[in-house]
């Protein structure tokens, strides 16, 4: 079973893109939106993502997991915020199997159908009853909730926010999880960290100078560049994509721009947006926290931190958090 939110119908859909390009600025959501956009983001998954091809990074996530029990009788509802391919939501799921206990429900949610599809099939077998799927922008964390507090205001709820924190700003981060999360819910989330030994800012961007070729590649360059083709924007009014680190809210990022090289009109559901030559489009951005900065935000923003798993190398965290 999936639901479409209005939050996902072409009407905001197309307020959110034209919102967002005015800025000079793609919506991350716009990456996801067509079927062959979701595959090409599956490839780079496949290829470049660190948690499939270095056990370290799946090994945090499972000794993480192994820490958490579902207390005898209560009833207990897995959502996945963004939850993608589903896999890290797998593990957490054969956890808690493996320790005598099951989830009482599974809530896929994600702006792009065909991933949803894909975790519910995931995570069919670890869960008691049938699950469901939720089409919609996380913007819309409002609906959400009242979906969600429609059914078993009892039962314990248990959010996966992982991969989303790098491409969301973080104020709008700390909106999505306070309108959601009531007090007591737990929370597992996941950051791309810079790998630093200290706090000075030339460590950190020397530290995310070495991970760039996980984003400088062939496959996501493939995948960025699919909007533009979709849209039948030619080479001759965008240049090919440039990766580069910026610095923005005192967090690094990689960015990925795109130059305007000649005047002309961006057409988005019948709507006009006029795109000037030089000027600037920023088509992607992955913002690169360091551990003690992302666990500061947290706790600051009235969260407690249960415990937390950091790979060796430095390049990625999970937390582990309660409202």
């Amino acid at each position: 079973m999936i639901i479409f939110s209005s939050s996902r119908s072409p009407q905001a859909v197309l307020k959110k893109q034209l919102f967002y390009l005015k800025r000079g600025v793609i919506d991350p959501s716009l990456h996801y939106h067509s079927l062959k956009q979701s595959k090409a983001w599956e490839k780079v998954f496949q290829r470049h993502c660190p948690v499939l091809s270095e056990p370290s990074f799946s090994q945090i996530y499972r000794t993480l997991f192994s820490r958490f029990t579902i207390p005898s009788g209560q009833r207990t509802h897995l959502i996945g915020l963004g939850c993608g391919t589903g896999v890290k939501e797998q593990w957490l799921a054969q956890c808690v199997k493996r320790g005598g206990f099951s989830f009482q429900r599974f809530t896929a949610v994600d702006v792009s159908e065909r991933l949803c599809q894909l975790s519910l099939k995931r995570l069919r077998p670890f869960v008691l009853q049938k699950p469901k799927g939720w089409v919609i922008d996380l913007d819309a964390a409002k609906e959400l909730r009242c979906s969600l507090d429609q059914g078993d205001r009892t039962e314990r709820r248990i959010y996966t926010l992982f991969g989303l924190v790098p491409n969301l700003d973080p104020s709008l981060v700390l909106r999505i999880l306070k309108t959601l999360l009531r007090s007591g819910d737990q929370l597992f989330m996941s950051a791309n960290l810079a790998p630093v030994k200290n706090k000075e800012e030339s460590e950190v961007e020397r530290a995310v100078k070495r991970i760039l070729p996980q984003y400088q590649n062939r496959e996501t360059r493939e995948w960025l560049s699919l909007l533009f083709e979709e849209q039948k924007i030619t080479k001759k009014m965008i240049s090919a994509l440039r990766f580069g680190i910026e610095s923005e809210q005192g967090l690094r990022s990689v960015i990925v721009r795109g130059e305007v090289l000649q005047d002309f009109e961006w057409i988005l559901g019948g709507r006009r947006v006029r795109m000037k030559k030089r000027d600037s489009l920023k088509v992607f951005q992955s913002r690169r926290w360091t551990s003690f900065a992302f666990e500061h935000w947290m706790k600051r923003a009235g969260f407690k931190v249960r415990a937390c798993e950091i790979t060796p190398n430095g390049e990625e965290g999970v937390w582990w958090v309660e409202r």
